[in-house]
């Protein structure tokens, strides 16, 4: 499967996701579902296209992105329309990458095996410097 497909079928689970976790009726409306999850797949994937650069000259830079979608699928919770539940969900995600008793799924340890690699490298730079967290 190419990269690009990979990422849309990310931000499509990532959508589907959180229409669950906000209304579980909505296969009843599955004509209005469908059009406002292509927008909203279409939508993730722009934002994650644009955000990229963060990660393209990492080893495994395209795992890694789709890897992050992945898990904030399964840890983020759904956000609301408002900011503070948004901050509340964004929030708990990075708490629950400290907690070492939050459960991390098969599925997850190669991204979070690159988590582990980028915060060790960004700590060892900053010791380097004299920065010391």
């Amino acid at each position: 499967m190419k990269f690009e497909e990979k990422l849309y079928e990310a931000c499509f689970t990532l959508v589907a996701d959180l229409a669950w976790a906000r209304d579980n009726n909505y296969v009843d409306n599955i004509e209005e579902y469908t059009a406002r999850a292509g927008e909203m797949t279409k939508g993730f994937v722009e934002i994650a296209e644009k955000l990229y650069h963060l990660v393209d000259e990492l080893p495994k830079s395209q795992a890694i992105l789709i890897g992050a979608i992945n898990y904030i699928s399964r840890q983020s919770g759904s956000p609301s329309r408002s900011y503070y539940a948004w901050f509340e969900n964004t929030l708990a995600t990075l708490l629950r990458i400290c907690n070492h008793d939050a459960p991390i799924f098969l599925e997850d340890l190669p991204f979070a095996m690159s988590m582990q690699q980028g915060l060790l490298a960004a700590m060892k730079d900053a010791l380097d410097r004299g920065q010391h967290a």
